[in-house]
């Protein structure tokens, strides 16, 4: 698993939640960017060149970090006002 800045790749979108926390916004979501490579990133609305995405080999493995991901988000009370699959 490697962790990138920035990275921009053609992807197939296949889950993401946009949540809220006040005013600021922002994107998470697991795309497949290759037959066998998955990636999860989180885009903050504000500052989309601070985004942040993490490889994966697995599908299951990139939608696991994903909810972890969204998990700690709502923990923080971040709210999920968006929901596309």
């Amino acid at each position: 698993m490697s962790l990138a800045r920035g990275t921009r790749m053609q992807r197939q979108p296949l889950l993401r939640w946009v949540l809220r926390h006040g005013q600021d916004a922002l994107t998470c979501q697991v795309s497949a960017t290759s037959p066998h490579a998955y990636q999860v990133s989180v885009v903050p609305h504000w500052n989309q060149d601070s985004a942040v995405s993490q490889q994966f080999e697995s599908a299951n493995d990139a939608v696991r970090r994903h909810a972890e991901i969204v998990g700690i988000l709502r923990e923080r009370g971040w709210r999920g006002t968006e929901y596309a699959r």
